[in-house]
């Protein structure tokens, strides 16, 4: 998602897996690229690999003026970040709630209120945490009376699956359709 919105928005993204860190390599392009960029934007997991990129985001952060938001689920990696914590909590808000719209409109925050761009955005969209969900429609239900005033079945019995929510905010749902 954070890709399409940059691209929709004009933006470079360089952006890099954890698992992909772990090549020495990759671990290297990742760490060059930080020495150019306008904005580093991280979401540290608890692997190992993470002490290395914090490592060098705080030799860079030193050198360079270049800010850092470092957000998560571990609230100990928001310590990486040399913005106010109102941007973390923010940009962390945008990310949590997840979705196309909000991905780009943390950018369009971010952009504005860090590097000073001159973007309207949006704030955060508090999304569904879980709901009901059917490949003929564009939205998702809150609840079975909502769904079945829609969907009005034509016979009594109906199957429904389990699938994580990401799956669905993030728009990713050939295999449950």
């Amino acid at each position: 998602l954070l890709a399409e919105a940059c691209d929709e928005l004009g933006l470079e993204l360089h952006a890099w897996a954890t698992y992909d860190l772990k090549k020495d390599a990759t671990l290297d392009s990742c760490i060059k690229s930080f020495e150019s960029a306008d904005l580093i934007l991280l979401r540290p997991s608890s692997e190992p690999i993470w002490d290395e990129v914090a490592e060098a985001v705080n030799k860079i952060g030193s050198e360079r003026d270049v800010p850092i938001i470092s957000f998560g689920r571990d609230s100990t990696y928001w310590t990486l970040s040399n913005v106010s914590l109102k941007v973390v909590a923010t940009v962390n808000a945008y990310h949590v709630y997840g979705g196309s719209e909000n991905a780009k409109n943390m950018l369009k925050y971010v952009g504005k209120e860090v590097l000073g761009l001159d973007l309207e955005f949006d704030p955060p969209i508090e999304n569904l945490w879980q709901g009901i969900y059917h490949p003929d429609t564009d939205r998702a239900f809150k609840d079975v009376d909502e769904y079945l005033k829609w969907y009005k079945p034509a016979k009594r019995h109906m199957i429904g699956l389990l699938f994580f929510r990401t799956y669905w905010i993030n728009g990713d749902l050939e295999i449950v359709d």
